[in-house]
C-alpha cells in the first residue's frame, strides 16, 4: 500500500525550494496560455503530453520520427506557432526557462499536471451539458495565475529526480542545486517525492510502499455518521449494545475563534501599515514592520493547517478503532455536508465554521483507515435527513419526491437547536442522532429501521453519550484500548 510521510522545511533549504517552485509555476502559466491560444487555431485543446514535450525538445527522438500521425500533428502545431509572433515568443521563453531549470523530470511532471487539469475540465463540461443542475455554474478551463497570488504550488518528482545515500534523501532541484532530507527509520524505499511550496514555507511528501495487513471486520453491524458544527460527528449503530455517540466540537470551535480573532487583528495591522506606506513609501522601518507582519500571518495559516491535520488524523483513527471493536463492517456518511449548507441562509458565523472545519479531509482519512480494518465507508445523499423523522418518515421516498419537485410534509420538526419532535409517536429525541439514523436508512435503503419503538430505541434516540473530542480519542486510543476503555467516558450502557 502507498503511504505518505510528510516533512516540513523551515531552514535555509527554503532558499532553494522557493525559486524552484516559482519558476515551475511560471512555466505552468506559460503552458496553459500556449494551450488556450492553440485552441483558437485548432478548435480543440492539444493535451497530448508527448506532443507538448516534443515541442519543447531541441531535437526529436526516433520514436517521434517513426510515428507519422504524431509527426503530422507536431508539424501542424509548429507551423501555427511559427506564423504567430506571440506564440513563437512564448515557446522560445518556455524553452529558455526549461534550459535554466535543467530538470526535465520536473518539467514532465508539470506537463502531466496541466494535461490532467484540461482533461478534467472537458469531462466536467460534458457532464454540465448533459445535466446542468448538478453544477452551481458553468465549468471554466484552467487559467494562468499571477505569481504573487500563488499561495500553494506542488510538484511531483519521480525516482530519477532523487537518490538515497546513508538514509539521506538527495532531491535535485534547479541549476544542479539540491536539498538533503534525513529520512525517518520507517521509510525504506521512496517511490516518489512531492514538494509543496505553501505561504513562504515548504513541506515534502515522501511516498513509499508499506505492507499493511488489512484486518477483517469482527461482525456485520452497520453504522451511520452525521457531521456538523456543534457536534463534529454523531455515530449511530444497528448494534443494540452500542449507544449513540455524539463527539462534541467545542475544542474545534474555540480554536477557530482564537484563530479568527488573531488573523483579523494581524490583517487590520497590515492594512494600517499599508496606509502609512502610501504617505511614506521609502520608510525602511515601516517596510520592515510590514514584512514581519506578513510573515507572521503566513505562519499563523501554516499553524492552523498542521493543527487541523493532526486533529483530523486523531479523530478519524479513534472512530475507525471504535467501529472495528464494536463489530461493524459498513459505515454510511453524508457526502454533501458543505453543498447542503452553501445554499442555505445561515448566519455568517456558522458559515465561517463550516468552511474552516475540514470535513472533506476527515472523510478521506476516515475512508482509508476504515479500509485497513476491513470496514467499507459509503457516502450517501444526506438531503432532508435532519428535517425528516427517522421513525415515522420514509427519507428515501421524501428525497425521491423532492427530486421530482413534488411537495412533501414531514412528521415532525426541530423545536430547538438540538431537539427533534415527532408528532406521530409524540416523542422528543436528539436532532443529530435523528439525522445520523436517517443517513443509515438511506445507506441501507430501508423504509423502516425500527420494528417497534422499544426501550433500546428510545435510549439510542433520546440519551446519546456526549463526549468531548479529545476525551473520545483518549478513551479509544489511550493505552492501546484497555478492556474498560468504554466505561471511562460512559460509552457503555
Amino acid at each position: 500500500m502507498k503511504v505518505i510521510g510528510r516533512i516540513y522545511i523551515y531552514d535555509n533549504r527554503l532558499k532553494n525550494i522557493a525559486p524552484f517552485t516559482i519558476q515551475l509555476a511560471h512555466f505552468r502559466n506559460m503552458l496553459i496560455i500556449l494551450i488556450l491560444k492553440l485552441k483558437e487555431h485548432l478548435s480543440y485543446y492539444p493535451t497530448n503530453e508527448a506532443l507538448l514535450y516534443s515541442l519543447l525538445a531541441d531535437r526529436l527522438n526516433k520514436r517521434t520520427l517513426n510515428n507519422l500521425e504524431k509527426l503530422q500533428k507536431l508539424n501542424e502545431i509548429s507551423n501555427i506557432i511559427k506564423s504567430d509572433n506571440f506564440l513563437s515568443k512564448l515557446l522560445n521563453s518556455m524553452k529558455k526557462l526549461k534550459k535554466e531549470l535543467n530538470n526535465n523530470y520536473a518539467i514532465q511532471s508539470i506537463i502531466r499536471q496541466v494535461c490532467r487539469d484540461f482533461k478534467a475540465y472537458r469531462k466536467a463540461y460534458e457532464e454540465y451539458l448533459a445535466n446542468s443542475n448538478k453544477f452551481s455554474g458553468k465549468p471554466k478551463p484552467p487559467k494562468a495565475k499571477k505569481l504573487k497570488n500563488i499561495d500553494k504550488f506542488t510538484v511531483e518528482l519521480n525516482k530519477m529526480s532523487f537518490k538515497i545515500n546513508n538514509k539521506i534523501l538527495h532531491v535535485k532541484l534547479h541549476k544542479n542545486k539540491q536539498i538533503r532530507i534525513k529520512l525517518p527509520e520507517f521509510i525504506k524505499e521512496p517511490s516518489s517525492v512531492r514538494i509543496t511550496y505553501y505561504l513562504g514555507f515548504a513541506y515534502v511528501d515522501i511516498v513509499y510502499d508499506k505492507h499493511i495487513e488489512e484486518l477483517k471486520p469482527l461482525g456485520k453491524y452497520k453504522a451511520g455518521i452525521d457531521l456538523g458544527v456543534e457536534n463534529f460527528a454523531t455515530v449511530v449503530s444497528t448494534n443494540d449494545n452500542v449507544p449513540s455517540i455524539v463527539v462534541k466540537s467545542s475544542y474545534l470551535k474555540s480554536f477557530n475563534q482564537w484563530w479568527n480573532k488573531l488573523s483579523a487583528k494581524l490583517r487590520s495591522q497590515i492594512d494600517t501599515i499599508k496606509n502609512l506606506l502610501k504617505e511614506n513609501p521609502d520608510d525602511k522601518n515601516i517596510l520592515l514592520e510590514l514584512k514581519i507582519l506578513t510573515k507572521r500571518i503566513k505562519k499563523l495559516h501554516l499553524h492552523r493547517k498542521k493543527w487541523m491535520e493532526n486533529i483530523v488524523h486523531q479523530v478519524s483513527k479513534a472512530i475507525s478503532v471504535f467501529l472495528h471493536q464494536t463489530e461493524h463492517d459498513k459505515v454510511f456518511i453524508g457526502r454533501n455536508i458543505l453543498e447542503a449548507k452553501n445554499g442555505s441562509n445561515l448566519s455568517k458565523r456558522v458559515n465561517q465554521n463550516f468552511v474552516q472545519i475540514p470535513f472533506r479531509l476527515f472523510i478521506d482519512k476516515l475512508a482509508y483507515k476504515l479500509k485497513w480494518l476491513g470496514i467499507k465507508l459509503v457516502e450517501v445523499d444526506e438531503s432532508y435527513t435532519s428535517k425528516a423523522s427517522c421513525i415515522s418518515d420514509d427519507i428515501i421516498e421524501i428525497q425521491r419526491r423532492v427530486g421530482n419537485n413534488e411537495k412533501v410534509s414531514m412528521s415532525g420538526d426541530r423545536i430547538c437547536r438540538g431537539l427533534y419532535f415527532d408528532k406521530i409517536v409524540n416523542l422528543i429525541f436528539h436532532a443529530d442522532v435523528n439525522g445520523a439514523f436517517n443517513i443509515l436508512k438511506v445507506g441501507l435503503k430501508k423504509k423502516r429501521l425500527f420494528k417497534k419503538v422499544d426501550k433500546i430505541v428510545k435510549v439510542k434516540l433520546c440519551r446519546p453519550k456526549a463526549v468531548r473530542l479529545f476525551e473520545f480519542c483518549r478513551a479509544v486510543l489511550g493505552n492501546l484500548c484497555p478492556p474498560n476503555w468504554a466505561v471511562e467516558v460512559g460509552l457503555s450502557r
